[in-house]
């Protein structure tokens, strides 16, 4: 069974028109990965968490980003990459492509540091469909049992 993102694609449709927050970061991308993508994801994950949009201008226009896959293994590679980026808390289902009109953007989840420094024993957060995503690092899948 393939790995079922915890990001729900309505959703983030949904924050395309609201403004950033301390959960919510539009980035363009234009260029690459942006320097700041890493101090945002920082401030996230040492508070409880949120959603960066790549491919949406600050004032919510979506520019879209070229080469997805080429951006995406430069997100990896960096999240990774311990002189960058102290602990990756991401896993398989956290980032993920969406296509808004013609334009791809690459949504990422960012969890609260919260799992990882209490063993994984906070609930993790419930998708649409009811089904838990799962902790940074799993094998990816949903738990369908847990409660809403």
């Amino acid at each position: 069974m393939s790995a079922v993102p915890c990001i729900d694609p309505l959703e983030v449709v949904s924050r395309l028109y609201w403004a950033e927050g301390d959960d919510l970061e539009l980035k363009s991308a234009r260029g690459g990965l942006p320097h700041s993508l890493w101090e945002t994801y920082s401030a996230m994950a040492n508070s409880q968490g949120g959603v960066i949009l790549l491919g949406v201008e600050d004032d919510g226009r979506v520019s879209g980003i070229a080469d997805p896959p080429r951006l995406k293994k430069g997100f990896w590679d960096t999240i990774n990459n311990r002189g960058k980026v102290n602990v990756n808390l991401l896993g398989p289902g956290d980032l993920v492509e969406l296509t808004e009109g013609s334009a791809t953007l690459l949504v990422t989840r960012v969890p609260p540091d919260c799992w990882r420094s209490c063993g994984g024993h906070n609930a993790p957060p419930a998708r649409a469909d009811g089904a838990r995503c799962p902790p940074p690092g799993s094998d990816g899948e949903p738990d369908a049992g847990s409660p809403a």
